[in-house]
C-alpha cells in the first residue's frame, strides 16, 4: 500500500476494521492490534461480515470488480474460498441461508448468483434483472433486491412477487411492513 492510496470501502465490526484501497490492498486493523494486509489483483466493490455461532465477526466476504466473491478469515486475511460469477462487478452480497455456507451475490449486469461449497458447481445464476443489483436481502423463500430506486421482491426462480418504484408499490402480493 503506497502513501497515495485511497480507501474505497471500509467496514467496522466489534473486533476491528477492514479497509479496501484503490490500488488493491485489503487491510485488517484489529482492536487487539493483530493487523493483516494482503494485495488483491482487482478493486473491492462490496464487503460483508459473517458472524460465528456466538455473534462475533468470523469471516469477511469481499466482492470485486472482476465478478469474484472471496471469503477471508479474520484477523489473518487468509483466503478461505473464492467463487466466480459472470465477470461483472459484484455490487451486493447477503447470506442465502441461516449459516455462512451459502451466499447471494448481485452483479452490475443484473445477475443474481447463489454461491457456496454446497451449491452445485459452487455458483449458479438464479435469474437476471434489467440493471445493477445494488442491494440484496433474503427473507425465507423471498429475495428482496434494489436496482437504483426500484425495489423488487422475487422468488428463487426470479418470479416477481412485488415491485416498488420510487417509493410507490406496484404489488402482485401484499408484503408485511
Amino acid at each position: 500500500m503506497h502513501s497515495g492510496s485511497t480507501v474505497i470501502r471500509s467496514m467496522l465490526v466489534d473486533t476491528g476494521r477492514l479497509s479496501a484501497f484503490d490500488d488493491g490492498w485489503l487491510c485488517w486493523k484489529g482492536r487487539d492490534h493483530r493487523d493483516s494486509t494482503i494485495r488483491l489483483d482487482s478493486k473491492v466493490s462490496v464487503m460483508m461480515a459473517i458472524k460465528d455461532h456466538i455473534g462475533e465477526p468470523w469471516r469477511m466476504v469481499v466482492g470485486d470488480e472482476k465478478g469474484r466473491v472471496m471469503i477471508f478469515s479474520i484477523p489473518n486475511l487468509e483466503l478461505i474460498e473464492t467463487f466466480t460469477t459472470d465477470d461483472s462487478p459484484i455490487r451486493s452480497l447477503c447470506a442465502a441461508g441461516d449459516s455462512a455456507d451459502r451466499l447471494l451475490a448481485g452483479t452490475e449486469l443484473g445477475s443474481i448468483y447463489h454461491l457456496g461449497t454446497r451449491v452445485p458447481g459452487r455458483s449458479i445464476c438464479l435469474f437476471n434483472v434489467d440493471s445493477a443489483v445494488t442491494s440484496l436481502h433474503r427473507s425465507g423463500d423471498r429475495i428482496h433486491l434494489m436496482t437504483g430506486w426500484s425495489r423488487h421482491v422475487k422468488d428463487w426462480r426470479g418470479e416477481n412477487i412485488s415491485d416498488s418504484i420510487g417509493g410507490r408499490r406496484r404489488g402482485l402480493a401484499a408484503l408485511p411492513i
